[in-house]
């Protein structure tokens, strides 16, 4: 073997190694992040605690102890608030979702048998359906919608458990409160202590790549958390609307939810859960509600596409 084909061998087999490690370290991630996350929204938790500390130092001249403790009990005093509130409205809504979904299915039952009987009709460009092919037909649907709810009831059931273990969800929040206050107390002399443990030369790279991640994926992250955020408020403020003036709309945070969590995730957006129920309530002949869905759906497309330009460029 020549010079030439061990080195291109050591370079295919360095990449390839390079490809395994990135692997098994994106496996390990997930697989303690359970356990790490605590720990992640305490440091973000800590980064606000400082701001507002920060601030209330300067404005009102009181030490930094005091200050922090008066931004440790807002921040959680506001975050508990909500996720009470969001919590409490969920189980509401996800609990009544499960109960009628076997109606729901029924309807989606009522409005596909309908169509196939109004196309077997006939009309001018299509001849009868055979009574054997229609029956197929007939029999697929059901047996399709009846998967498909036994599989949503299933994940609805899942939610709502995991949304009600309180043992886990206390002890979560336990150790991310125990945490904030430890990072917002010492967070300088973690820093240094942490510093003085690397040396010099592991350090200037560490907080190069700091930087370069926090100008790239944070910014990224913050401008696509920012676009979630104002989506979720126009979804909320308007299915809540809608509920409010008698529309057909009856899980207004738990749609507002799916629909933002949709609207995150790569390639798909809004869209993809709002133009089928826009087409389901067009099929039940329900006009306003097809009309206001049009309106939101036009809404949060317009913003989104007004907004993702200059976020993006302003955080990346």
């Amino acid at each position: 073997m020549t010079n030439f084909d061990k080195n291109s061998f050591f370079k295919k087999l360095t990449f390839l190694g390079y490809i395994i490690f990135v692997l098994l370290l994106i496996y390990v991630s997930f697989k303690i992040a359970v356990f790490l996350s605590p720990f992640v929204l305490a440091i973000l938790f800590s980064i606000i605690v400082t701001r507002i500390s920060k601030f209330l130092q300067s404005k009102f001249k009181i030490n930094k102890k005091v200050s922090i403790g008066i931004s440790l009990f807002i921040l959680f005093t506001l975050l508990f608030g909500l996720i009470g509130f969001v919590i409490t409205k969920l189980i509401l809504e996800i609990y009544s979702l499960s109960i009628n979904i076997s109606s729901y299915s029924q309807e989606i039952r009522l409005w596909i048998n309908s169509i196939l009987d109004f196309m077997n009709r006939g009309t001018i460009i299509l001849d009868k359906i055979p009574e054997q092919i229609l029956a197929q037909l007939k029999n697929s649907s059901t047996q399709f919608v009846s998967m498909g709810t036994a599989k949503i009831s299933i994940l609805l059931n899942n939610i709502l458990y995991f949304i009600t273990s309180l043992p886990n969800v206390i002890i979560f929040l336990f150790v991310t409160v125990i945490a904030t206050i430890f990072m917002s107390m010492d967070k300088q002399n973690i820093i240094i202590f942490v510093e003085k443990q690397l040396p010099p030369s592991w350090l200037k790279k560490i907080y190069t790549l700091k930087n370069d991640l926090l100008s790239v994926v944070g910014g990224y992250l913050k401008a696509q958390a920012t676009l979630i955020f104002i989506c979720f408020c126009e979804l909320l403020i308007g299915l809540n609307l809608f509920h409010f003036i008698g529309l057909n709309v009856q899980y207004p945070l738990t749609f507002a939810v799916i629909i933002c969590f949709i609207d995150a995730l790569p390639i798909l957006g809004a869209g993809a859960f709002m133009i089928p129920w826009i087409i389901i309530t067009l099929i039940s002949k329900d006009f306003h509600l097809v009309i206001a869905l049009l309106i939101l759906y036009v809404i949060i497309t317009a913003v989104r596409q007004l907004l993702e330009p200059k976020l993006y460029s302003k955080n990346i």
